[in-house]
């Protein structure tokens, strides 16, 4: 098994890599057209996002709803 010390901290440079890009790249990352569809009792959304060219494998985009009458939100 690695240890952080032989592996000379490459996850460390590996998340400040990361915040780097997502700083350069945060005032062009934006969504576009977003369709909605109902087939039976599910809901279904198709949204374009843009990246400017992050790595769509370290991105994750969450679908959030308020609840109602009572009920807990949802996050997807």
């Amino acid at each position: 098994m690695d240890s952080p010390v032989v592996n000379k901290g490459a996850s460390g440079l590996q998340i400040i890599n990361g915040q780097h890009a997502l700083e350069e790249k945060w005032a062009a990352l934006h969504f576009g057209e977003v369709k909605t569809s109902t087939n039976k009792q599910q809901h279904i959304f198709d949204v374009q996002v843009y990246l400017d060219d992050l790595d769509p494998a370290a991105v994750r985009v969450e679908l959030y709803a308020d609840g109602m009458n009572g009920n807990a939100f949802t996050r997807q």
